[in-house]
């Protein structure tokens, strides 16, 4: 249990304000002194107290691997612009060719626009390392980062490997059957956009 002041919940995040003053079920009053007891689903202790420490000091400590991703999640979901920013500039450090595709992932569902333009910058840099990261597990979230940083080599190596592997068969025909249009039909096509 944590305890915080109301007053500067609902003043430093659109989040917390709609919840205390609508009534949600997430939100319920305690006896008669004014308090309210809030359940926060989907977030450790330990990151919802850097999300207090920021609504608190404008500022965030000991954020480690650990949580930085569950923080930025937290950050996008309780609408904390600021922390999210803070967020972004601490996760950039912790990019690697390991995990860069997870945290782009990560950074488009919260929409952390600075993370997600680091993560196709490192992805560019370092495509030919992170092809030798690609595996029937990778694949698909590799794909998803080749795709969208103009790695035509690495997208086509991620599809291959997700064509050849029986439990991504709904994704083989979703990504790769536009792939496999005949040329005459392509120019058929084109003429008829004309």
């Amino acid at each position: 249990r944590v305890h915080a002041h109301k007053v500067i919940l609902k003043a430093r995040s659109r989040y917390f304000a709609a919840l205390l003053v609508g009534g949600f079920a997430e939100s319920r009053q305690l006896g008669g002194g004014g308090e309210t007891e809030v359940r926060i689903p989907d977030v450790s202790s330990e990151s919802f107290t850097r999300v207090l420490e920021y609504l608190y000091t404008d500022g965030v400590s000991n954020v480690h691997e650990g949580i930085a991703a569950e923080l930025l999640q937290a950050a996008s979901r309780y609408c904390l612009d600021g922390l999210l920013a803070c967020c972004e500039i601490l996760i950039k450090d912790l990019v690697r060719v390991a995990n860069v595709a997870d945290v782009y992932g990560v950074a488009m569902e919260c929409n952390a626009d600075q993370l997600v333009a680091y993560c196709k910058y490192y992805a560019r840099k370092h495509h030919d390392h992170l092809a030798t990261q690609v595996s029937e597990d990778s694949a698909p979230s590799i794909l998803e980062l080749a795709r969208e940083s103009g790695l035509a080599k690495l997208q086509r190596k991620c599809e291959h490997v997700l064509k050849n592997h029986p439990l991504h068969g709904g994704l083989r025909t979703a990504v790769l059957t536009p792939l496999k249009k005949d040329p005459g039909a392509r120019r058929a096509e084109a003429a008829r956009e004309r």
